[in-house]
């Protein structure tokens, strides 16, 4: 009973802690079935075990964030209120050229940027 391909599941923290313990009276590969995860998960994190002599995973690991906590939120409620707006709509107001396209990240410019966009470019 193996994980389809393409199907990636990440264990949590308590998981991982239970994984590590039932590992140490049952195989790897029993485990792997009775989590529902793919063999080689089990594997690795009895590596990283063993290694380390922990299960906790290192902090700051994945993408970077291209956009704030902040602007996120502004960017969520925004499309909240302007509901007759649609997602091309929305797309194409923060990608015209002097519309919010010269996004530099700094403190409140998207929304400047998005309020500036409002009044020199057409909306559908």
């Amino acid at each position: 009973m193996s994980v389809p391909n393409g199907i990636t599941h990440r264990l949590s923290q308590e998981a991982a802690i239970r994984t590590v313990a039932l590992v140490e009276d049952r195989t790897q590969c029993y485990v792997a079935n009775l989590l529902s995860v793919d063999g080689s998960t089990i594997f690795r994190l009895m590596q990283k075990y063993h290694t380390t002599g922990s299960v906790n995973r290192k902090l700051g690991q994945g993408r970077k964030r291209k956009t704030s906590q902040r602007d996120d939120r502004f960017l969520r409620f925004t499309g909240l209120r302007t509901r007759h707006c649609t997602q091309e709509c929305f797309k194409k107001r923060f990608q015209a050229p002097g519309c919010g396209a010269e996004y530099s990240g700094g403190k409140k410019s998207l929304a400047r940027s998005w309020y500036a966009s409002k009044s020199t470019c057409q909306s559908t």
